[in-house]
């Protein structure tokens, strides 16, 4: 859901189209506010050249500046590459990589050097994508700190510390879409409930049109299953195995069916439906 109050103005000078637009406050959904929101853009011929900011002007450090020229080559390919932008989250100072590339057209996306930091934390995405099946996109994360994400997900009561390294690989959306992913969560905790070490992997198997996933959280929690994307009834299948696991952590997830939950919960439970309705 998005909420906001936008004013804009363009003007063409000389063969050179500029515009502006501004609002004082844009909420997104029930947690995400940008104030100050700025974005400038002018273009020459095939060129367009923009900047955009906001700053929340909080004691937490909530802003962006993000600068970037886009290149159309027609109307179905373009460059984009952004340039000198950083943002801070809640005080996390990120910066991007300035020699970013992203290339798009209608068969084919490519990204180089779309790297994200923060002290030793790192987000990377790197690779091809196109009708080929062997072209891939990977996305690096490492040690990047759960906390990070917290404002994302306000609205919806779950709190997550630790940190989380591994990858995720995506290849071929023009027929059919593969997908895989490794990754280890250190020190985890949700919802003010430890979980300690564990990892989640998940592969796209073709012939089943399923994604196979899998995790294990030591003794206390683990689950193994199946996740079909492209049927919209009875798309889950999915075994939870726990030990003694603290049902605060489950709290977000049964809204309405159990509230001020307390105990711990041992046993296998199976789950069918949907994402939904599960």
């Amino acid at each position: 859901r998005l909420k906001n109050n936008f004013n804009a103005e363009t003007l063409s000078d000389r063969g050179t189209l500029k515009s502006n637009i501004t609002s004082d406050k844009i909420l997104i959904g029930d947690s995400l506010v940008f104030l100050n929101y700025q974005f400038f853009a002018k273009g020459i011929d095939d060129l367009i050249l923009f900047e955009t900011s906001f700053d929340n002007q909080d004691s937490l450090l909530n802003y962006a500046n993000i600068d970037g020229m886009l290149v159309l080559g027609s109307f179905s390919k373009f460059n984009l590459n952004l340039t000198n932008s950083d943002l801070s989250i809640d005080g996390l100072h990120w910066k991007l990589n300035e020699n970013n590339s992203i290339d798009i057209d209608s068969t084919s996306i490519a990204v180089e050097n779309f790297q994200l930091q923060n002290a030793a934390q790192m987000i990377n995405i790197e690779g091809q994508i196109t009708e080929n099946p062997k072209d891939k996109i990977l996305l690096l994360v490492d040690n990047v700190k759960l906390e990070t994400f917290n404002k994302f997900n306000k609205g919806s009561g779950l709190s997550l510390f630790g940190s989380v390294n591994g990858n995720a690989v995506f290849s071929d959306p023009y027929d059919e879409f593969i997908f895989s992913a490794d990754l280890n969560f250190k020190e985890l905790i949700i919802n003010g409930d430890s979980l300690a070490t564990g990892n989640i992997n998940a592969r796209w198997i073709a012939e089943d049109q399923v994604i196979k996933t899998s995790g294990n959280f030591g003794e206390e929690f683990s689950f193994i299953g199946n996740y079909n994307p492209k049927s919209k009834i009875e798309n889950l299948d999915v075994i939870l195995t726990m030990n003694n696991l603290g049902l605060k952590k489950f709290e977000p997830f049964v809204k309405g069916i159990l509230s001020d939950s307390k105990g711990d919960l041992s046993g296998s439970l199976k789950i069918k439906g949907t994402l939904a309705e599960p």
